[in-house]
């Protein structure tokens, strides 16, 4: 299934310790996380987000990068 036109906050955005805190529609939800995120190396995009149902519970597979919203 893929989510076009998501937000996602990432941090250590293509390195290994990649984290994604924030998945959703609401740009204002993903600001807010953003900010309270004490990293320095973090980013908000707008992407379409691929995920996968393993035991019943959505994971993110992959996500292509669509605009760099921050």
């Amino acid at each position: 299934m893929v989510l076009e036109n998501n937000f996602i906050v990432v941090v250590d955005h293509d390195l290994e310790s990649q984290r994604i805190f924030y998945n959703g529609k609401v740009e204002l939800e993903a600001f807010k996380i953003l900010k309270e995120l004490k990293y320095s190396n973090k980013r908000l995009f707008k992407a379409n987000v691929k995920m996968c149902k393993i035991h019943g519970y959505n994971f993110i597979e992959s996500f292509e990068v669509i605009e760099i919203a921050d």
